[in-house]
């Protein structure tokens, strides 16, 4: 008795077709994982660049702390933390976040206190929207008159 099977032809066709399209789902996947993170970045600093207008009306420290007044300048929420980059006289440069849960309402004027580093040098405040995960380091205004607090 002769028993018949399925041709290596159509066996081989049959997995070339499934590698072709395990391959495809996998590419429009991975396509689309990457261009929403794209527009994502994109968007936020679109965001950054329209939305956010902060001043540093005055830097100073008193003892081991480093008082900063920020201005917000446009309506829209920034923090849940700022960056501020720390330049030092030696020119090494230290990224320290601010305390959590720092935020400015729109045009809103606050003190925002951390640690002062002796030597500091100048500082860049590093603002963030507060619904986004992307710093807006475009919008960061520095400082570098950092002197002793005068009322304290």
């Amino acid at each position: 008795m002769n028993k018949r099977g399925v041709s290596q032809v159509i066996v081989q066709v049959l997995l070339i077709l499934l590698a072709i399209a395990a391959t495809g789902i996998l590419l429009l996947t991975i396509r689309e994982l990457i261009s929403t993170e794209r527009i994502d970045e994109s968007q936020s600093r679109l965001n950054c660049l329209q939305d956010v207008d902060i001043e540093l009306l005055d830097v100073c420290y008193s003892g081991n702390l480093l008082h900063m007044t920020i201005k917000n300048n446009r309506e829209l929420v920034l923090g849940d933390f700022f960056l501020v980059s720390i330049t030092f006289e030696n020119g090494t440069v230290l990224d320290v976040p601010t305390p959590y849960n720092t935020f400015i309402n729109g045009y809103e004027t606050k003190k925002i206190s951390m640690v002062y580093y002796l030597g500091t040098k100048e500082i860049l405040v590093v603002p963030k929207i507060e619904s986004q995960s992307f710093l807006c380091l475009d919008s960061a205004p520095k400082f570098t008159e950092i002197g002793e607090c005068e009322n304290e």
